[in-house]
Formats: C-alpha cells, structure tokens, sequence
C-alpha cells in the first residue's frame, strides 16, 4: 500500500504536467482556427496544394515557403522592388505582375489592387516558371482578370512546374493583331495554355472571349528526343472553373502521327466540377495514359462534347449535360490505326440526340452510358471494345470521389460554387464578387436559356471595380490582414512563411485558404 502511495507522489508531478498539456492544447483549439479544414481524405504523406484540391494537381506545392511578391499595380511590364527583412517582417517584393511570376525566388504572389490587367496584344509566353501560388482571392473587392492575349507557358527543359493558380479571371479578347473577330488564333488567345508541365492545378478561374480555346495544354514533338523527354504535361488539375463564350472549353491533346509519339508524354489530366456554356470539346483529351472528365456540367453544346483518342484511360463519370441540342461525345481511332481508347463512362445526365437517335439517361448507374458516344463519322455508335465496365484506378494521391450529377448541377450551379468570385475583405473575412459576364453565364444556365457564343459583339470587357487595399490593412507587409493576423495570432509577430500550427501549411496559405472553409 505505501509503496502504490509513494510511486503517486513520484508520478503526480508528470501527471500534473500532462494534464496542463492537455487542457493547453484544449484551449489552444479552441481560440486559434488557424488550419482548421475539412477531413484528410487520402491515406499519404503528400500535403495538398489546398484543402480542396482533388485529382492530378492536388499534389503541387505552389510557393510554399519560399518569397512573398505583392502585385500593387495593374501594370503588367512594371517594375520591382526588393524589400529586406528587418526585425519585424520577413523579406518581400512589391511590383507589377510579370516580374512576379519570372522572379525564381518569389513563391506566394498576392494583389493589394483589384481591376484588368492587360498582358499585351498576344498574350505573354513565360518559360522558367515554378513553384508559384497565384491568389485572386488576396485581391480587393473586384478581382483580377488578365486581359489582351494568352498566357502561354512553355516548357521545353523542366521549366513550368509546381504551380496554383486560383479565384483569377482571364478574357483574352484580342488576336495576335490586335482586333477582335471570331476566327481562329489558336495559341494567342488561350486564357492558359501550358505547353508542358507537371504539378499544376487551376482552381475557380473564370475564362472566356478565347478565338478558339480557353484553357488547356499539350506537348510539343519536336522536343520529344527520348523516353527522359523533359516535355511532360502531367498532374494537372482543371477544377470549379466557368468557361463561356469560347470555341472550345479544355483542350489536352496531341494530333496523331507526329514524330516521337508525344502523346506518350501526358498522363493524370483531372476536369472536375467545371461549369461550361456554349463550348464545344468539354473537354478534348487524346493521350495516351489516364485522364478524367467527372461531375462537369456542361451547358448548350453546340456540337462535340468530349473528343478522345490515343490509348487514353478515361474516366468519364457523373457529368450534366444540358440543352445538349444534337451534340455528342466523339471515339476517335484512325488517328493511330488500331490503338484506342478505353472509357469507363457512367451516371451520367444527358437528353438530346446523338447519330440521329434520341437518348435520355437520368443519371442511374445502371443505364447504358455508351450510347451517348458515337465514331468518327459522328453518327455510327462506338463499338463496344472503346469501353470497359470498370472504372480505372488512375493512381492518384487525392481521388475526387464523385457524386451523382444531380448533386454537381446542385453545386455548381443552383449552389454557384464555380468561377471566380470568392475575396477576402480587409478584416480578412471572405466576401463574394462576380463579375457582370460571369453572372450572365450562371443565368443561363441556372434558367436553361439559349446563349449565342461566339459572337464578338458580346465580347465586351466587363467593368470591374479598381480598388486598393489601405495601408491598415496589412502593415507588416506579409500578404495577410492584421486583423486576422490578430484574431488568430494574437499580434503580428508572425511570418507568411512561418507555420504557426505545425500542419505543413504556411501561414499565408491559411489565410488564403480561408475561401475553402467558408
């Protein structure tokens, strides 16, 4: 009895302490929300870009850790300044738009300005661009939309990686000339086009006013030399984007017969929960390796849905089509003699006509999904062996786990969780703004109406409001409102790239990660 008596005394001590670590902790939680997020959904040791990032893309690290640049311009050629650590902030950059994404040290890129920013007749092709996060949401009430030309990234020697773009608006507009027309322009105009690269997702951007098509990417042959080709497009992630009023909506492909066989060198292409209006190919993909297109909802198509060719694995799930008009999904095969795809298509809304014979699925599981593809001859149906009845396993860190496409319509439309149109106000708190084009796209889709893409005299810039955050904002200069800064922390002794809770992320991402918890 003495001795349990005695051994208590001993341990009381530790336990006391335990129990104070324990309530410590208790407390802690409760008055710091700081990398509070939904549930861990996969079993891996790869942190996500964001909370909500699913498919190829999830695993990109974006600036993590590395230089905060604040855009406080609509200036795109503006220049830079380089402002030192000093004892109470970290190092940061202020200056115009290009110079951040080209800066090599430069990994979180906020905007303390909202309003258009025009990247110049023909766009802008960057060609050593890495581990950057893009946050629209950091910008003012209006956003941001670049404007003028594509944004093209080329990577011809491993130099287009690790990328996050979110909450951004582009409308290309111009051709390379400079005028507005409805012909094609292929790589002038593309909202994003990525000519290689590995390790990207794009997150609720808005893209429109594109000649021919908006988002997207391929590689390029006469770069492939060998199986160690640096020309990879691979791990990419399209999600929660709304694409209207363009030729084609997503295009990853590559055309058959070229040299090298380039179409080897895509692989992971996610499309998920991307709201289309009056786009053809939605989306396009032909490569070989895997690729998914689930729980999209795509509205008025005036022609091809999907087009798909190469040896891709598709899975095609739980996707919406409506006011499909006489539209279809497109098997290709003679584009490679006998190598073809494989899809696994199912539940998904369709109701139209496809080859000239009526088609309503509803949805259920348990409908014939392939009668909504149909050959090259955009008639006869597709043959049996373009399709498996088991869904591939592309291998993925963080899986999508599709939901019916009745629930997508829900969330993308009746719901309007799609586009650009989340900001975080200056106390830190997430507002919402849509832009005028926007509104107009959800409309449409929202009361099934008629929309008559493609007419450039809709292609008229919306105005947004141009605002500049004030200099109470954030006077520390760490891309982050103090007074969230305050709720959260206490003082604003913390740095952007600190990681104040332990979980990976860094404190500028948490903040900007505030638009996925609201």
């Amino acid at each position: 009895m003495m001795k349990g008596f005695f051994l208590f005394l001993f341990l009381l001590p530790s336990l006391l302490l335990g129990q104070f670590n324990m309530l410590n902790s208790i407390v802690s939680q409760q008055t710091v929300s700081v990398g509070t997020q939904p549930p861990v959904d996969a079993d891996t040791t790869q942190l996500k870009a964001f909370y909500t990032a699913y498919g190829g893309g999830a695993i990109a690290t974006g600036g993590r850790g590395r230089v905060l640049y604040i855009v406080n311009t609509l200036d795109f050629d503006a220049g830079y300044t380089y402002h030192e650590a000093t004892a109470s902030s970290d190092e940061y950059y202020t200056g115009g738009y290009k110079n951040a994404l080209e800066l090599p040290d430069v990994g979180h890129i906020v905007f303390n300005v909202s309003g258009n920013i025009d990247i110049g007749v023909g766009g802008y092709i960057f060609r050593q661009v890495h581990n950057k996060s893009v946050y629209g949401q950091s910008a003012p009430q209006g956003g941001i939309t670049l404007w003028g030309g594509s944004n093209r990234f080329q990577s011809y020697d491993n130099g287009i990686y690790n990328l996050i773009f979110r909450y951004m608006r582009s409308r290309p507009i111009r051709l390379r000339d400079g005028s507005i027309d409805a012909s094609q322009d292929d790589a002038y105009t593309w909202s994003f086009l990525f000519r290689g690269g590995e390790r990207i997702i794009l997150d609720h951007i808005s893209g429109s006013f594109a000649s021919d098509k908006v988002i997207g990417g391929s590689t390029r042959e006469q770069h492939v030399s060998s199986p160690d080709c640096p020309c990879w497009l691979r791990n990419v992630t399209f999600q929660h984007g709304l694409y209207g009023d363009a030729g084609t909506s997503m295009y990853v492909t590559t055309n058959g017969g070229r040299a090298g066989d380039p179409e080897r060198f895509i692989d992971k292409i996610s499309w998920l929960n991307n709201l289309t209006v009056s786009n053809n190919r939605t989306p396009n993909m032909a490569f070989d390796n895997q690729g998914e297109i689930v729980n999209n909802v795509m509205h008025d198509t005036p022609h091809k849905n999907s087009r798909v060719y190469h040896l891709i694995k598709l899975n095609h799930i739980n996707n919406y089509y409506q006011r499909t008009n006489d539209s279809y999904n497109w098997i290709d095969n003679n584009q490679e003699g006998e190598k073809h795809p494989s899809v696994f298509t199912n539940g998904n809304v369709y109701s139209g006509n496809v080859g000239g014979s009526s088609v309503n699925l509803t949805g259920n599981p348990v409908e014939d999904n392939k009668v909504i593809w149909v050959k090259a001859d955009r008639v006869t149906p597709a043959d049996a062996f373009y399709f498996t009845g088991t869904k591939h396993d592309l291998e993925l860190d963080y899986p999508w786990i599709e939901t019916t496409a009745n629930d997508a319509f829900t969330r993308l439309v009746t719901n309007a969780d799609v586009g650009a149109y989340k900001y975080l106000d200056n106390d830190g708190i997430v507002q919402e703004y849509r832009d005028s084009f926007d509104s107009q796209m959800l409309n449409v889709v929202q009361n099934n109406l008629d929309y008559n893409s493609r007419v450039t005299s809709n292609w008229v810039l919306p105005n947004i409001p141009n605002n500049v955050r004030p200099a109470s904002y954030d006077t520390d200069n760490d891309g982050m409102s103090d007074a969230w800064e305050i709720r959260e922390f206490g003082d604003l002794s913390q740095s952007y790239r600190g990681d104040y809770d332990g979980d990976g992320y860094d404190n500028i991402e948490e903040y900007m990660n505030l638009v996925d918890l609201d």
